[in-house]
């Protein structure tokens, strides 16, 4: 039995790139929708930018580091954990991020309580998902798809 994945060089590589070209898509997929509104993005919307495309990169690789436990499966199953894992990191490290900007950035009190952090992480989460929610979602869901198609073509599989 093979394994072909993140260990050797060329699956190294390819993670890599592979979390770039999700990183750049999502930045110019976002850009075009804030940049359509008014010709300026504000800096809400390039922070927002900026999260999105570190949590995109992010997810990408941990999503191909997490494809090895789908690798011995058929195609199907392999694009379908593939998008699935993407979709969960993409949006769980997304919230995390947002989080901790709010955290770094708020001037006022934190309460740092089990129901404040409940509250305020969830109030991060539901601004980064608000600012994704527009126009261009269908190109952010297309996107999504094609992460998950991507990792079950090249993702890592053991060969038999």
């Amino acid at each position: 039995m093979e394994e072909s994945g993140f260990h050797s060089v060329a699956g190294f590589i390819l993670a890599v790139l592979f979390a770039a070209v999700l990183g750049l898509c999502i930045f110019a997929i976002l850009y075009a929708e804030f940049a359509q509104s008014g010709g300026t993005v504000n800096d809400r919307e390039r922070t927002t930018l900026i999260i999105a495309a570190i949590a995109a990169a992010l997810a990408a690789l941990l999503s191909w580091l997490l494809q090895k436990y789908a690798a011995h499966r058929g195609f199907g199953i392999r694009a379908l954990y593939g998008l699935l894992i993407y979709l969960i990191l993409f949006a769980g490290l997304g919230g995390m991020l947002e989080l901790g900007y709010g955290i770094a950035t708020n001037t006022g009190t934190i309460d740092f309580s089990p129901s404040g952090l409940y509250f305020l992480s969830l109030g991060a989460f539901y601004s980064f998902a608000i600012h994704l929610v527009g126009q261009q979602i269908f190109w952010i869901i297309g996107l999504f798809f094609s992460a998950g198609v991507y990792l079950a073509i090249v993702g890592p599989r053991k060969i038999y």
